[in-house]
């Protein structure tokens, strides 16, 4: 009888502040084709239970470590693809604008917060010289702040100012700073009535922890005066994140060919790196297993709206600080509010009839897009039979 023993590299979670557990059950977790000929050369196997998704090897003889060490340097890839398809209702994310764009996750973040290991950007910190839409994050004075309403530098504030902006907490949340242009190696790109291209793609620098290096530096592009599109060729890269350079103007782009043809909301990134912070590497520097397994966490903030309740007939008040005290027909909160599958109670009271009644919270399903002008794009419509 042959006996195997094995032993886990590391586990990927996924959290959400909608849900009262913070899990979620959102995304299917797979290999790609490529990964999972890496993983059945290095005798490992990766499973989803649930929200995580845990990957493991066999033991070598020793029992503390791999029966094949991976070589440094080299990347686990998994596609997250949604199973909700409301997700980005009830999530602080982009809901419009998001053709050909993917969230990208890896451990060469290096964003451990809160005790977590978080596969996230960081959250940069507030400058008063950026323009700042409703529902951005900010990092200040340690803890992440969400903006309310629109900032830039000719009105800046401060994101103690509770006007403009809400507290949320110390954790890393997925923000837009995590999406990526999804390229094609092949791409057909416009030429804006130019002629002539120089290309540069820059690929992850280790020492300096970002994309400077340059990995690719094609001879240049030129094209017929009346022109109207040029052909890109990236083939020679291999799948990853790179920074495109194309006549001075640059972009964090993502290419990897598995991706055509599905509809993939994230991708992330696993490395075998030995150069990364505390906490992030999943063998030692003698290639030994460690005493506990890195636990990656990816983790979403819900999206806070403006819940406005229209009523039937009557005027009334609901009795919350968060709503205004003047009896109307549509009464809608001063400041948003998130969502979440938890209920709140909400005391509406009816004018007509002297009545005091429950009334239901936003829901995932609730949400419209503003159209009032105020400056926050979402709402979140409740109707009433009063």
């Amino acid at each position: 009888m042959i006996d195997i023993k094995g032993k886990q590299y590391f586990t990927l979670e996924i959290l959400h502040q909608y849900y009262h557990d913070s899990v979620s059950r959102d995304f299917n977790m797979s290999a790609t084709v490529l990964t999972q000929s890496v993983l059945n050369g290095l005798r490992m196997v990766s499973k989803q239970y649930g929200n995580q998704l845990i990957v493991g090897t066999e033991l070598s003889d020793s029992g503390t470590s791999p029966l094949v060490v991976p070589t440094d340097g080299s990347c686990l890839t998994f596609l997250l693809t949604l199973t909700n398809f409301n997700f980005l209702n009830y999530t602080n994310l982009p809901l419009l604008n998001n053709n050909n764009k993917i969230y990208y996750f890896t451990n060469r973040n290096s964003t451990a917060q809160n005790g977590k290991l978080f596969l996230s950007t960081d959250i940069s910190q507030y400058n008063s010289a950026n323009t700042y839409n409703a529902g951005d994050l900010v990092l200040y004075t340690g803890n992440i702040y969400q903006a309310i309403l629109p900032t830039d530098s000719g009105s800046p504030q401060i994101p103690s100012s509770n006007q403009y902006w809400m507290l949320t907490d110390a954790n890393r949340y997925v923000s837009s700073s995590d999406q990526l242009n999804w390229l094609p190696s092949l791409s057909t790109q416009p030429s804006g009535g130019l002629t002539d291209f120089t290309v540069i793609v820059s690929g992850y620098n280790e020492a300096a922890n970002d994309y400077s290096r340059v990995v690719y530096s094609p001879a240049p592009i030129t094209i017929p005066a009346n022109a109207l599109y040029y052909t890109l060729d990236l083939s020679a890269l291999s799948p990853g994140k790179y920074q495109l350079d194309i006549n001075g103007s640059t972009q964090m782009i993502y290419i990897n060919d598995e991706l055509k043809g599905q509809n993939i909301f994230g991708v992330v990134d696993i490395y075998f790196d030995s150069t990364l912070p505390a906490g992030y590497p999943m063998l030692s520097p003698s290639n030994q297993f460690l005493a506990t397994p890195p636990l990656y966490t990816i983790s979403f903030l819900n999206r806070s709206t403006f819940w406005n309740y229209i009523m039937r007939s009557s005027t009334g008040v609901i009795a919350d600080a968060r709503f205004s005290a003047v009896p109307s027909l549509n009464i809608t909160s001063t400041k948003p509010i998130a969502i979440s599958d938890t209920p709140q109670t909400f005391l509406l009271n009816v004018t007509t009839g002297n009545l005091t009644v429950p009334v239901p919270s936003a829901n995932r399903d609730s949400l419209s897009l503003n159209s009032s002008g105020n400056n926050y794009p979402y709402y979140s419509t409740i109707h009433l039979n009063y």
